[in-house]
């Protein structure tokens, strides 16, 4: 069997010897002969490329969300074949996939007895994210936390203040609805919108978010806080299931945007779809 495991050593805890580890772990599940690659952030489009064109019969995902989600938006709706591990600081959809179990664990079950399953996604501009989609001042202070954990302060403090610049600045119309041509549904004007689906999700669906943040300590508790905590609970946030999910920048400005953690660049508008299938991969059985 064709074994490509890709292994993201920046990620969360993974670490340096990633690599290392890897190689070990899969001799002790029979798959040493697995040729294993270094996902570089950078240059990922190459890299997946060439894994798509090298057609293994598995390939072993070791990172985080974003990792993640960056190989099921360009391999998973071509091959069924691959096993995400939990590699990342939060971990939101291996933990929902594979019930919260260490790496190794996950490794040995899913390979012992693999099932399919199939993932639902949020696409926005042709992209996909897996767990979340947040746009408006907690996106731009997601950024402040990258420079912090790269630990350049200096960008950080930079950062900081131009997101927090923003807290009462910019105003996002936001509409709703079940049809993809018409959303039907609207918000009111606010700062923070999200998308939610699949591990994130109260429901088989997607569900959007609004919620306005009034001042710097809000939005510095949002940010820090995320999509892990009860923020859903708090009385300034409403929420809807959704098909579709239009967004607009009120006073024309640029969208701060981030997708499973990753920051993306829509511009003064962006749509959202929720699709059902959008890619799949391997759980173990008693995890269907």
């Amino acid at each position: 069997m064709k074994t490509i495991a890709l292994v993201n050593s920046k990620a969360g805890s993974v670490g340096a010897q990633g690599a290392d580890r890897m190689r070990h772990a899969l001799r002790g599940v029979s798959v040493g002969h697995a040729e294993i690659v270094e996902f570089e952030h950078e240059s990922s489009a190459a890299q997946l490329k060439w894994i798509h064109e090298e057609a293994p019969d598995l390939v072993i995902v070791w990172g985080g969300d974003g990792t993640h989600r960056s190989v099921l938006d360009s391999l998973g709706r071509r091959t069924s074949q691959i096993l995400l591990l939990p590699g990342g600081t939060m971990n939101l959809l291996t933990r929902w996939l594979h019930g919260g179990q260490p790496w190794e664990r996950v490794l040995w079950s899913v390979l012992g007895s693999p099932t399919l399953r199939i993932l639902p996604a949020g696409r926005i501009d042709g992209m996909h994210f897996f767990c979340a989609m947040i746009c408006g001042v907690p996106a731009k202070l997601a950024e402040v936390r990258e420079d912090v954990r790269r630990g350049d302060l200096g960008r950080a403090m930079q950062d900081t203040g131009i997101a927090l610049s923003g807290v009462r600045g910019m105003y996002l119309a936001t509409s709703f609805g079940k049809d993809p041509e018409h959303a039907s549904s609207h918000f009111p004007s606010g700062n923070v919108v999200g998308a939610l689906v699949g591990p994130l999700a109260t429901n088989q669906r997607m569900q959007v978010a609004r919620m306005e943040l009034g001042s710097t300590w809000s939005a510095l508790e949002f940010a820090w806080t995320s999509f892990v905590s009860e923020w859903r609970n708090r009385p300034e946030v409403s929420m809807q299931s959704a098909e579709t999910l239009q967004v607009e920048s009120v006073d024309g400005l640029d969208i701060p945007t981030m997708i499973d953690g990753e920051k993306i660049s829509p511009g003064k508008s962006l749509s959202v779809t929720f699709v059902e299938d959008a890619a799949a991969c391997l759980v173990a059985a008693h995890q269907r």
